[in-house]
This record gives structure tokens, sequence and C-alpha cells, in this order.
């Protein structure tokens, strides 16, 4: 297990999407699913559309259920209130 400035290195399961500008391509962190299991698949929420800034080009786009997808994050921390709101 690596470490980052002494914290060890976790890996778990997170809802991502990907930003929508042209070139981007960054995913950004929605919420925690749970620990990394590449065996088993979350059953995608139901959302409402909500709206969240990239926080690499800083431009908002619009989000929905479609474009929700599953990834392994390195240490994530908090959530996105956006998307929380969105899921009720």
């Amino acid at each position: 297990m690596s470490t980052l400035a002494g914290v060890p290195s976790i890996y778990v399961r997170c809802w991502t999407v990907k930003c929508k500008t042209e070139g981007c391509n960054y995913y950004l962190f929605l919420d925690i699913i749970g620990p990394r299991n590449r065996a088993l698949h979350a059953v995608i929420p139901r959302c409402k559309p909500f709206k969240i800034a990239c926080p690499e080009c800083r431009v908002e786009h619009q989000y929905g259920q479609a474009d929700l997808e599953e990834h392994n994050l390195e240490n994530p921390s908090g959530y996105c209130k956006a998307f929380r709101d969105a899921i009720g």
C-alpha cells in the first residue's frame, strides 16, 4: 500500500461524471459508493438533473442519471452537495 504525505493509499468505488467541456476529460467526484470491488457494480441511483462546475476547466454543466459512472478513486473525501440533493 503506497502513501501520500503519510496517508495510506486507499482506493474506493465512487460515483463520478466526466466533464462535458470539449477536451477537458476530467472526472468530477460526486460521492463514495463503497469499498473497491471489481466484481460488483452499484445500482445507478435515480437523480434529477444537477449542475456542477469542473475544478479543472471551471465550466459549469448540467448532468443527469445517464452521465453517472463508477470509478475507483484514491483517498476521496467529502461529497458533492448538488448530487446528493439530486438523488434526494
